[in-house]
């Protein structure tokens, strides 16, 4: 996890990118040292919950392991709002200065009391959604931005990576014309652990990272992108 950390956040320092991490904090104590390297790098750090469905494994034997079956965040508002804590102390023992602005649901597992619980702990945004939409819009004074891009991210290993890269080229140019159209819109690039770091995957982040250059495009994080979306929101009240 360190070495395919450390291969992402060399890239985003070379090329000056911002970029926001999603940490559950299962993992996050388990890879200190992957954790400790973004932490340092000065980029976002949102909250990806308590424990991610598949990742907590109990041995069964020396060559096996079966995963730990997590509750998803389908659940009640109290339920949510003490996980969300917990995951939060959890992450501190790491990375003592975390607070974050933003939450993704595992596995984009979500539900309506979810927005009540990020409204009652101060959340500015939530990407649990998944939708092809390229505008943020507000759901019970939260900023939403739907994952419009990344979910094909590990078909690189099943298929080629040309096609990877032609999905997330599509898609980018489905945001690129609802910005022509309504003056403003997004493209959140996603990437998921068991790829980010590894030969596949850079190669095709370099070539959408070089693609979307054409398109003078402005890279912000999650934050600063709900900041904004706050801030025109108020004024258009």
């Amino acid at each position: 996890m360190y070495s395919k950390t450390k291969r992402i956040v060399n890239l985003l320092v070379e090329r000056e990118l911002p970029a926001t991490f999603f940490l559950d904090a299962y993992t996050t104590l388990k890879y200190p040292d992957a954790a400790g390297l973004v932490a340092e790098g000065g980029f976002e750090l949102a909250l990806h919950s308590d424990y991610h469905p598949g990742a907590v494994r109990i041995p069964e034997s020396r060559k096996h392991a079966r995963a730990l079956k997590i509750s998803d965040f389908r659940q009640d508002s109290k339920t949510q709002i003490t996980r969300i804590q917990k995951a939060i102390q959890m992450i501190r023992k790491v990375i003592p200065s975390f607070k974050p602005k933003g939450f993704r649901a595992p596995c984009l597992q979500w539900n309506e009391p979810l927005y009540t619980s990020l409204r009652r702990l101060n959340f500015m945004y939530d990407s649990s959604q998944k939708e092809n939409l390229f505008r943020a819009f507000l759901k019970n004074g939260v900023v939403v931005f739907p994952v419009n891009c990344g979910d094909y991210d590990s078909a690189c290993y099943k298929t080629s990576t040309r096609y990877v890269v032609a999905v997330w080229k599509d898609n980018f140019r489905k945001a690129y014309q609802t910005g022509l159209s309504l003056g403003k819109s997004y493209f959140l690039l996603l990437a998921h652990p068991s790829v980010s770091g590894k030969s596949r995957y850079l190669c095709m982040l370099k070539a959408i990272l070089n693609h979307i250059s054409w398109a003078d495009a402005k890279y912000v994080t999650c934050q600063q992108l709900a900041e904004e979306y706050a801030r025109k929101g108020l004024e258009e009240r």
